[in-house]
């Protein structure tokens, strides 16, 4: 027995995709999303979060430099998250689920961050 999704067309996703555009809620509300807009926006929001989600290795070539210290990150906790807010803000759409699925990500990976030079403060040390 074959899988109902496998006897699909081969553009049948293409035609989903042209029908979830197509969709119109009333007349006076008009659809303004393309393929293009639609891809700028992917691309653009994958490779910002790749470059954010970097804050780990950017910690160890900082704490291996000298340049920050754990406590030093401890002391600015707050500070971080404020900033890690606004990044978060920045680089998501506007909507609340997606800043959140962004921002506590990015402030795990601080206190992740924390971790790591606090293991480069000791090893240093020794």
């Amino acid at each position: 027995m074959a899988c109902p999704q496998a006897q699909l067309q081969p553009h049948q996703h293409l035609q989903d995709f042209r029908q979830t555009v197509n969709h119109t809620v009333a007349e006076a509300v008009r659809n303004t999303i393309t393929l293009g807009s639609y891809i700028t926006s992917f691309v653009t929001l994958s490779l910002l979060m790749g470059v954010v989600f970097q804050l780990p290795v950017i910690a160890f070539f900082l704490g291996k430099m000298g340049i920050i210290t754990a406590p030093m990150l401890t002391r600015y906790r707050r500070h971080a998250i404020m900033v890690i807010a606004v990044v978060a803000a920045i680089i998501t759409p506007p909507d609340v689920m997606s800043f959140i699925l962004v921002a506590i990500p990015l402030c795990l990976l601080y206190e992740v961050s924390i971790r790591i030079v606090a293991c480069i403060g000791k090893k240093n040390a020794m």
